[in-house]
């Protein structure tokens, strides 16, 4: 299942992923703390992978979105109208995990009501743990975190939860906006 979102979204995790700065203060000591407790990267991609064919009852192979290199693992899900990444990153100091769904390609100029709606929305009770982002002229649902301390029950329910919100809002923030739909 090979998309344009794969080339897109390894631009975005070096903005959304790797946040750490190891040469403030403290950021070592944080750092050897994560690594002892989080799962390997083999461990995530396992993870991953039961969930998608345990619980989504899917082929995880099928799922895998190409080659991403050693360090980047992709698959590709759908619910409804939205499909949902999950992505697995690895980096020296952990693991990050993020689901995430494009929901609308903005067209024409950035509508300042469709930025004060998604910022509404972020705050709303129903997003806990995920939130709106835009990315270029993209607007994207997403949850991320680090893998540590990570269990599946958590990760299942990021899942669910982009999947569910996704489907929901790619409609209604088309239909109020404008802009295209993702294919």
């Amino acid at each position: 299942m090979d998309s344009p979102w794969a080339l897109m979204l390894i631009s975005a995790l070096c903005v959304f992923l790797p946040w750490i700065d190891s040469e403030s203060p403290g950021a070592r000591d944080m750092e050897d703390e994560m690594n002892k407790t989080g799962l390997s990267f083999e461990e995530c991609v396992e993870m991953v992978e039961e969930i998608i064919k345990q619980d989504l009852e899917l082929d995880p192979l099928q799922n895998r979105i190409g080659n991403m290199g050693h360090d980047i693992a992709m698959w590709g899900l759908t619910r409804g109208s939205a499909t949902v990444y999950t992505v697995l990153n690895k980096v020296p100091t952990t693991n990050y995990i993020q689901v995430f769904s494009p929901i609308i390609k903005i067209t024409g100029e950035g509508s300042a009501a469709l930025y004060l709606k998604l910022l509404q929305l972020n705050s709303s009770p129903e997003l806990c743990n995920a939130a709106f982002a835009v990315k270029d002229t993209n607007v994207v649902l997403k949850s991320d975190r680090t893998t540590q301390d990570l269990s599946r029950a958590e990760l299942l329910e990021m899942i669910m939860r982009i999947g569910k919100l996704a489907d929901k809002y790619d409609d209604k923030l088309l239909e109020e906006f404008g802009g295209e739909m993702f294919d």
